[in-house]
């Protein structure tokens, strides 16, 4: 995975060159365990609702979970 652009590409390119890692003209890329790779594209897929092989672009965000409520 990597980003185009925004702010986490900016976060992980901070995040390198403090531990030291030159990024200038270099693609930052993420790799991820085949269990999340398999989860992305399952929700991917569902989401789509058609083969993951037909999708060509997908933006994956992180959402707070709403608040509970209580039952009383």
């Amino acid at each position: 995975m990597s980003w185009r652009q925004g702010r986490l590409q900016e976060a992980d390119r901070q995040l390198l060159e403090r531990a030291g890692v030159a990024t200038e003209g270099r693609i930052i890329v993420q790799f991820f365990p085949p269990e999340l790779e398999n989860t992305l594209a399952m929700l991917e897929q569902r989401f789509a609702g058609r083969d993951a092989a037909q999708i060509r672009k997908t933006i994956f965000g992180l959402r707070r979970p709403a608040p509970a409520t209580s039952s009383t």
